[in-house]
């Protein structure tokens, strides 16, 4: 079957979905394992088209691809059983992401429509305290929150989306945390991205933004950071996560903080009070085993065939070198933990390298970090014993 039959007949699936909707007719079918067999059908026929359009010169099929993804939404926005559908093919294009909330009540979907700008449309998915399925683009939200900005507005329908956390309230209701940033919108290699984390409940009948954030005696609906648009590629998730984590233990929300030239993993942290999140101060990961939260900021995360080595900078010149097996988390206990010195070189090339060095039993660790725009990096590691060197240990 051509492309162009293959556009046609998955114009008339879609179609078929969206008149179906419209006429207020359900799709009498029950879920498999939470996946809905007309929605998978979809699915699979959109990606199926999708794949094959891309094979076609941009100007050629950017106008298709643009109106079949239109059409998917349509067929998405109006069909309620999406609300509950596990999306499985959709999800494995990168144009797409479809994220919900852990209570599973609130989704949103996001979905870009301009391949070389970037430029995106989000809608919006929530079960009220009625039971009712509310879908809404960014105009029909407007309309139910009148004083919204357009700042506002861009957070939800215009900025990417990554997570939603949720937290249970005192009267019944579920604070939503909202993560996303603007690097489908933004002059990126400008001006940097800006990740938000900001508050919602479903009151009413709709979607709220709430002041929850309490900082000091002010209230904010969100915390806004500003990061170079380098992080979001290259940057690892051991040196710093860009995007809140909930300790649900303690009912604690982590923020990243702002990163200058180089990562800190400390995290702006707020107590969950049963209505509000409360700035508490600065800390280390709960994800970090306990004992080494001790530290200034972290230098690099190394990883090697059989172990994960952490390097932190504890102040006045003084490192940490703390690693574990390669299978193990950073929550566990580390296997050994050792301190040295951090010392700057600089090579007859003019490069600049920061050699850590640690002892521990008659052997040496070396360590040569080597300074980028987003931290530092190494590639080895050389272990010395009674100032003889054994082995050099390759990182990936």
């Amino acid at each position: 079957m051509n492309i162009i039959m293959r556009y046609f007949v998955f114009t008339i699936v879609i179609g078929a979905f969206i008149l179906a909707s419209c006429s207020g007719k359900e799709i009498a079918e029950k879920p498999v394992n939470g996946v809905y067999p007309h929605l998978l059908k979809a699915e699979e026929e959109f990606v199926q088209q999708l794949d094959e359009l891309s094979q076609l010169p941009f100007d050629k099929s950017e106008k298709e691809i643009v109106r079949i993804k239109k059409e998917l939404f349509d067929m998405l926005a109006k069909d309620t059983t999406s609300l509950s559908h596990e999306f499985g093919p959709l999800l494995k294009n990168e144009d797409f992401n479809v994220v919900t909330s852990p209570d599973k009540k609130l989704r949103i979907y996001v979905m870009k429509f301009n391949m070389e700008m970037g430029s995106s449309i989000n809608f919006i998915q929530y079960r009220d305290d009625m039971g009712k399925i509310h879908t809404m683009n960014a105009g029909q939200w407007k309309k139910q929150n009148v004083d919204l900005t357009d700042a506002d507005i861009n957070i939800l329908f215009k900025h990417w989306i990554y997570n939603i956390l949720a937290f249970s309230c005192k009267d019944g209701t579920s604070l939503y945390v909202i993560d996303s940033d603007d690097r489908i919108e933004a002059d990126i290699i400008k001006n940097g991205v800006t990740c938000t984390s900001a508050a919602y409940k479903i009151r009413n009948g709709t979607l709220e933004p709430v002041e929850a954030f309490v900082l000091g005696n002010k209230k904010s609906q969100n915390i806004v950071r500003e990061y170079d648009y380098s992080y979001l590629w290259y940057y690892p998730e051991e040196q710093q996560r860009l995007f809140a984590e909930v300790d649900s233990v303690n009912q604690i929300l982590y923020i990243g903080n702002e990163i200058g030239s180089a990562p800190t993993d400390r995290y702006q942290c707020f107590q969950f009070n049963g209505t509000d999140l409360i700035e508490i101060g600065e800390s280390a990961p709960f994800w970090l085993h306990h004992s080494l939260h001790n530290y200034k900021r972290i230098e690099t995360v190394c990883v090697s065939e059989s172990h994960v080595i952490r390097i932190d900078d504890m102040g006045d010149g003084v490192c940490r070198y703390a690693s574990w097996p390669r299978n193990a988390k950073f929550a566990d206990e580390p296997s050994l933990v050792i301190y040295g010195k951090q010392t700057r070189i600089t090579n007859e090339d003019g490069t600049i390298i920061f050699l850590t060095s640690f002892t521990n039993d008659g052997y040496e660790y070396r360590i040569p970090l080597h300074p980028h725009r987003w931290g530092m990096y190494a590639t080895e590691m050389e272990i010395y014993k009674n100032g003889k060197l054994i082995q050099v240990m390759d990182f990936e």
